[in-house]
């Protein structure tokens, strides 16, 4: 991609809500932007996520489904569409690194439904690629990624796990045999070589991901908290056994990611060389150093610990919950320079599909700021986490996302 400025502006997230008219579904590509087509953007304000400054007076210059040009000098072909957003900013494509599409639904088809739905809800909020961290069951999401995919419906890219590798016993109710015959989740992995045979079946299914979960909620009669207020982390895998999981995982091309809280469990995870390390709540000095020697990043969720945190300061007197762990875990890996992924969590009633981003601001609060000097020229109502800019959609940056949509049908152009 040639661009006119150093910085290479990846995607244009005010293009990328859903159009104000539904289109109808033709057949196959038909959410895809033909190749002939030139659209130019005439953006007010840039935001460059390389340097975490704006831009003025940039085009955008887009052929097909693909950004090719980007600068203040960029000339716009004769012939070319030429939408003019004034003084608008514009925004790359955010990317959430944990989502569940599936919120519900009883059969496959109301669950698959609901999937698609909260994808298109994810991609008009400018979220325009999204790791689905969990199908619930099935592998419907490997679908809904291939239909988005060959343009057949609108929706973000997607990554997919499809079905976890969950050995937490009942922790959800809802992954039952109705939704998938013999699936992953209820499979024994008691061992390192039949865990490598539930990778396998995964991999079959066309997952991106592999996901494992390496800490129970529960010890004996024990739910979630002991009575001095500390967090029940039962390790539910042994080191031999993740081992086996993520050795497999990489020898078949794919990334593993780890659902973790502390303890044991997450020590596992991390010095096993987890690609993505999610939540670690628990997150100690040991586990620090062991992110920095295996040069990982970190995957905090807020959105369900939001939800329960009534519950656990019920649970503790008030003394303990997990949203105050996740911040001490935060700031310490803040000060240890450890990347900091934005992941949701995004599945529940407190924090929904379309307002992920209402979660930076408890990032800002927990210590994750803004670069030095990012927050200088940003409009206001602009938050600035380290390492992308993320801004509430304004009621002018609908109009403007629905004005360019109704002229294009490019849904997620590429770098």
């Amino acid at each position: 991609m040639r661009l006119q400025t150093k910085p290479a502006v990846a995607l244009v997230a005010v293009i990328l809500a859903l159009a104000s008219a539904p289109l109808r579904a033709q057949g196959v590509g038909h959410y895809l932007a033909p190749r002939e087509q030139v659209v130019a953007i005439r953006a007010g304000h840039l935001f460059d996520p390389h340097t975490g400054n704006l831009l003025d007076n940039q085009v955008v210059l887009v052929r097909g489904e693909r950004i090719a040009e980007v600068g203040s000098a960029v000339q716009i072909p004769s012939g070319a569409t030429v939408l003019d957003l004034g003084s608008a900013t514009v925004l790359p494509g955010m990317i959430d690194a944990h989502v569940h599409v599936n919120t519900g639904g009883v059969t496959l088809a109301q669950r698959a439904l609901r999937d698609l739905a909260n994808a298109q809800i994810d991609l008009a909020a400018g979220f325009t690629t999204v790791l689905d961290m969990d199908s619930r069951g099935g592998f419907y999401t490997v679908d809904l990624r291939d239909a988005i995919d060959a343009g057949n419906v609108q929706g973000p890219r997607m990554q997919v796990v499809g079905q976890s590798i969950n050995p937490r016993a009942n922790y959800y109710p809802d992954t039952s045999a109705r939704f998938y015959e013999g699936f992953t989740e209820n499979k024994n992995v008691n061992s390192p070589w039949l865990a490598r045979a539930a990778v396998r079946e995964a991999k079959l299914h066309g997952v991106d991901y592999i996901k494992i979960y390496t800490t129970q909620d529960f010890a004996g009669t024990m739910h979630m908290w002991r009575p001095d207020a500390t967090l029940v982390d039962s390790p539910s895998l042994t080191f031999e056994e993740v081992q086996a999981i993520v050795d497999e995982a990489h020898r078949m091309g794919l990334k593993w990611a780890c659902h973790a809280y502390g303890g044991e469990g997450m020590h596992s995870c991390i010095n096993a060389g987890v690609d993505a390390p999610n939540h670690l709540m628990g997150l100690d000095d040991d586990g620090v150093k062991g992110l920095l020697a295996n040069k990982l990043p970190y995957v905090p969720t807020v959105d369900d610990l939001i939800a329960l945190e009534k519950g656990d300061l019920a649970a503790t007197d008030g003394r303990n919950s997990r949203l105050k762990m996740l911040e001490q875990a935060v700031r310490r890996a803040v000060a240890a320079n450890i990347p900091i992924v934005f992941g949701s969590g995004a599945t529940s009633e407190h924090i929904p599909h379309g307002r992920q981003a209402d979660q930076f601001r408890f990032l800002r609060q927990m210590g994750h700021g803004p670069r030095e000097g990012a927050a200088d020229r940003l409009p206001a109502g602009v938050a600035a986490p380290s390492t992308t800019i993320w801004r509430t959609r304004s009621a002018q940056s609908r109009k403007a996302s629905s004005q360019i949509l109704s002229r294009l049908r490019v849904t997620r152009p590429s770098t």
